[in-house]
This record gives structure tokens, sequence and C-alpha cells, in this order.
């Protein structure tokens, strides 16, 4: 049941924050001082959904990160690459960090709008590194096949890297939907 904002007799008690006044049983609030809507680029409390979004993303591409980014198989070997290995895996890992940070910041609630150009700052990093490696990396690996010495193939981990910059790009996206009064 919602609570419509009515407006406070005078002399009546007022919460501290000066939003609310006290009826006798309950707080209600005012509605002379109750903004209808939030000011741009502020969210409530906290939106915890587009915090869990953003931070499933960012533990995506970091685990992406230290699995193999590619895969070589000969007479009976098989050698892993992950993206930490080959040294641009530390780029997103550290992109997944920032995400984190995004993701404690949209739980926490307040202005942000730093938070979304962070946000999309750090899936765009995850994303061109991953999507520069799995091209530069598939490229290589089709010269290794044509040898007909050794079948290699993307590894998991890029893929997994890619998807999370996606699944962070698309949390900061839904701090825009206009949440239920």
């Amino acid at each position: 049941m919602a609570v419509h904002p009515i407006p406070s007799p005078p002399g009546a008690t007022l919460s501290p924050d000066g939003l609310y006044w006290w009826d006798g049983t309950r707080w209600v609030p005012r509605a002379d001082s109750t903004p209808a809507r939030l000011p741009s680029g502020v969210t409530r409390a906290g939106d915890a959904p587009v915090a869990a979004t953003v931070a499933t993303g960012a533990l995506l591409a970091a685990i992406g990160a230290f699995l193999p980014w590619a895969t070589a198989s000969t007479f009976g070997i098989t050698l892993n690459r992950s993206g930490i290995d080959g040294g641009d895996g530390w780029f997103t890992v550290v992109g997944a960090a920032l995400a984190l940070l995004v993701a404690v910041r949209f739980n926490s609630g307040g202005k942000v709008v730093a938070a979304r150009v962070l946000g999309f700052l750090a899936a765009g990093v995850i994303a061109v590194v991953s999507g520069v490696d799995m091209s530069d990396i598939d490229s290589k690996l089709a010269g290794v096949n044509d040898s007909g010495l050794a079948v290699a193939q993307l590894g998991a981990g890029i893929y997994l890297t890619f998807v999370g910059a996606a699944i962070v790009a698309i949390g900061v996206l839904l701090s825009w939907r206009r949440l239920p009064d």
C-alpha cells in the first residue's frame, strides 16, 4: 500500500530531514517537500539488481583472464595460454576491478553519473582487449592449423572475458531504467 504525500498541518512534528510529518500514528510524506521524481543521475538507496549485474560481468571477465585464451595440441601434448600469460589479461583484470568499484557505487546509491561513465569505460577496455586478442590469436592459430602439425583453437577464457564485458555494459544500461515510485 503506497502512502501518498499530503500537506503537513501547521505546527506538525517534522522528521529531522523535514520530508515527513507525524500524524499521531505514523510518519507521512510531506507533499510540499517530497520530490515527485528524483533528480537526473540519482538513484534511491541503491540499485541492487544493477550492482549485481555489473559485479557478475566483472567477475566473469576477471575469471576469464586466468583461463585459457588459446589452446594447441600436437603429438598428444596440449598447451594452454591464458590472458595473464600473454600479458593483455592484466588489462582485463584492471577493467574488471574498476567494474567492481562501479557495482559498489550502484549498490550504495546517490549520484551515479560518474559510475556510469566508469562502467562503460571498464566494459570498453575489457571488450576491446579481449576482442582484439580474439582476432589476433585466431589469425595466428589459423597458421598453426594450416601447417598440419598441430590443432589450435581459441580457449574458453577469452570468450568468457568478452561476455563479462557485455554483461557489465548491460548492467550500466540498466541503471537508466525508471525505478517504481
